[in-house]
């Protein structure tokens, strides 16, 4: 595995994209994470060798980790919108809305551990727990690995029972996506948008 100076990596993102969100509009927002998770997936390759993706365990239907709260930055949030917009039909829309809404009732005001320990999956995990926004899964979905799914299950159960077990992730992975989320984070406050990210489903149900 290569060495990753995540503050570098952030400080040149910025630098890289604060001339395309000067001015941005929202198409413009989702050209600009749109690139972004193409360039952060081409380092990510670079980083990590076949060894390194073999011991990674996340696999379409495992759905673990689909029951924590997530944030993601108005960009992303667009970028989804327009994604299912693409990829949907007028009544699966409107049945995603009516569970979104339902979805966001339910979450409300729930801190980290209190959503783990309503066990409400993410609305967009499928019936078959595969994340059905793949594609345009947010930054910090990206960020999070596991190299044994059992793991990640006892990690969101035994806290309640005083227990603190410990997961094991490829740590490359983490930082590039998460000094990826603070890079965009910063140069949109900058530019006067919001910096800050929100609850993903309320976010993409704004724009949807």
């Amino acid at each position: 595995m290569h060495d990753f100076d995540a503050e570098t990596y952030q400080a040149q993102l910025e630098q890289q994209l604060a001339p395309r969100l000067a001015g941005a509009d929202d198409a413009a927002l989702v050209a600009v994470v749109t690139d972004l998770v193409a360039q952060l997936q081409q380092r990510l390759d670079a980083c990590l060798d076949a060894e390194d993706y073999r011991r990674i365990a996340c696999a379409p239907g495992c759905g673990a980790c689909c029951v924590v709260n997530v944030t993601v930055l108005r960009p992303e949030a667009l970028a989804i919108a327009a994604w299912l917009r693409a990829n949907r039909d007028s009544a699966a829309l409107a049945e995603l809305r009516r569970r979104m809404d339902a979805f966001i009732i339910a979450i409300s005001g729930l801190d980290d551990e209190e959503r783990i320990a309503i066990r409400r999956n993410c609305v967009f995990l499928d019936a078959g727990g595969s994340c059905s926004i793949y594609p345009v899964r947010p930054l910090l979905c990206r960020s999070i690995t596991s190299t044994d799914a059992d793991a990640c299950r006892d990690a969101l159960v035994l806290p309640a029972l005083g227990e603190q077990p410990m997961v094991m992730m490829n740590l490359v992975q983490k930082k590039l996506y998460d000094s990826a989320f603070r890079a965009l984070g910063n140069v949109l406050q900058r530019y006067g948008w919001p910096g800050k990210g929100h609850e993903l489903t309320a976010a993409v149900r704004e724009f949807l």
